[in-house]
């Protein structure tokens, strides 16, 4: 279920994810170009201490791009790049304890410009092993006698920045590059790939893109049959990384994979660099996930298993403008699914797609039994009965107007999500959420450890700890000691929507 989250654009970059403790985060320009961050975008969004303006961030100017990453403390790493230099160009701050209260610590300065603003004065940033950040940004900077935009990193090591890189190797001719994007390659080494693209002189565009293993390799650029780049996006496995990018008049698609065509078209791209991002890659495992603007300004998806690509079709149909999915190399807390964001011009959206290994796909109007895990999703069950007496390990999502049973335990995220008209058991306890269970029963003579989010319209019984119910159908949002709890009845009709 999409939840709109506020007025405001992903034209300047963003991100979303989640957290260890499963709180769901996103950053982006809200509609007065201030950034703003939020929490709870599955929910209720709420913003987090307050939006943060250019002056606050740069000390003037504009915010030109923004990302962030989380770390493996939960705290978010946020970089900003300015429109114009001033006191902090390249700007960076934490937000900390985003599951309780989160609060913005202070703004520093991680680059400055040399010369001025480069053209398209965008940033992007990664999270290593040990915590450590790693941002690509770009600077105007004069070589050789010669002005050009080229892609730097910098990285951060205590409380100092350091181990600054200038990327694109410009050879004998004039190269303006734009839009780096940098991610982590190796879990165990903390390997970089940074990934960006070129322009020679005023003609063609191009990808180049550099690996620091244990010293920085040499540019590497790809031959492209098109005239315009953009939207670089890199995604890695320990064994494997891959590039993204779309290209303008390519004479045939031009979504792109490590050069190679896939077959697909985005929306008409322009040749201004800094585009708001029509192409987004995430990995769910070893399968890879592309989500995108289509040529019908919709939200896309396409996906690859390692047997080729498959059309996941239309996730959004409307007239939207980007997209940014939920992935990053270290810390991924979201296994079971892709958050993205998108947005249509004036707002922007949360939604998620759901992922798995093998599974039990549209299992409809028969039953559904396990005497063992479910370690996979379990989608779309509908109108019969799914049974486990083991654990459900992942989440069963969309068991509709029929019966879900589980006598162990919910280890992780169960999204019972539109569980309508019938009846949710477990005996044994849900280490997560439980997630808009309506209009049905929902018992648990276990424990909840975590929150039941938006069981409405129905009863919740449970012989054990609530531990935090939130807007649970009008009742109370307090933990609730060991007794039988039951929620207001509503009206079956006053929950449609």
């Amino acid at each position: 279920m999409a939840v709109q989250i506020v007025q405001g654009t992903l034209a300047n970059g963003g991100a979303v994810f989640e957290t260890a403790g499963g709180t769901k985060v996103a950053l982006f320009l809200n509609s007065s170009a201030q950034l703003v961050a939020y929490k709870d975008i599955d929910g209720t969004p709420s913003l987090i201490g307050s939006a943060q303006t250019a002056t606050t961030v740069h000390g003037g100017g504009a915010i030109d791009w923004i990302h962030a990453a989380i770390d493996s403390s939960d705290i978010v790493h946020v970089v900003s790049s300015c429109s114009a230099d001033q006191t902090r160009d390249v700007a960076y701050n934490t937000i900390s304890d985003p599951d309780g209260t989160p609060a913005w610590g202070t703004w520093e300065e991680a680059a400055s410009y040399t010369d001025a603003a480069p053209i398209d004065p965008s940033c992007y940033i990664t999270i290593d092993s040990n915590d450590k950040p790693h941002v690509a940004f770009m600077d105007r900077v004069t070589l050789k006698g010669a002005t050009e935009d080229n892609a730097y990193y910098i990285e951060k090591t205590g409380a100092s920045w350091g181990g600054l890189q200038q990327l694109g190797e410009r050879g004998t001719k004039t190269y303006n590059y734009h839009s780096p994007a940098i991610t982590m390659t190796d879990a165990t080494n903390d390997y970089i790939r940074v990934v960006y693209n070129t322009f020679t002189g005023l003609g063609t565009t191009g990808i180049g893109y550099r690996t620091y293993t244990t010293s920085w390799s040499a540019e590497i650029r790809y031959t492209i049959d098109g005239d315009n780049v953009q939207n670089v996006r890199p995604t890695a496995t320990s064994s494997t990384t891959y590039d993204y990018h779309a290209e303008a008049n390519s004479g045939t698609k031009d979504l792109h994979e490590n050069n190679v065509d896939v077959g697909y078209d985005t929306k008409t791209l322009s040749i201004v660099a800094g585009v708001a991002p029509h192409i987004s890659s995430a990995l769910a495992g070893t399968d890879r996930y592309l989500f995108y603007i289509d040529s019908g300004d919709d939200v896309h998806l396409i996906s690859n298993d390692g047997g080729g690509w498959t059309d996941e079709g239309d996730l959004k149909t409307g007239t939207y403008e980007a997209v940014i999915a939920g992935w990053q190399f270290n810390n991924l807390n979201n296994t079971t699914s892709i958050d993205y964001l998108y947005d249509d011009g004036t707002y922007v959206y949360w939604e998620e797609y759901s992922v798995s290994g093998t599974a039990y796909n549209q299992s409809a109007a028969g039953t559904l039994t396990s005497s063992g895990t479910v370690d996979t999703l379990p989608k779309k069950a509908l109108a019969g009965t799914l049974t486990s007496s083991g654990t459900l390990a992942k989440k069963a999502y969309e068991a509709l107007a029929g019966t879900l049973t589980s006598s162990g335990v919910v280890t992780t995220l169960a999204t019972f999500r539109e569980t309508v008209e019938g009846t949710l058991t477990f005996t044994g306890d849900v280490a997560k959420k439980s997630y808009w269970a309506i209009a049905g029963t929902l018992t648990f003579t276990g424990d909840v450890a975590k929150k039941s989010y938006w069981a409405i319209a129905g009863t919740l019984t449970s012989s054990g700890t609530v531990d935090g119910s939130k807007i649970a159908g009008g009742g109370s949002t307090t933990p609730i000691p060991d007794n039988f709890w039951k929620l207001k009845q509503v009206r079956l009709s006053q929950r449609r929507r």
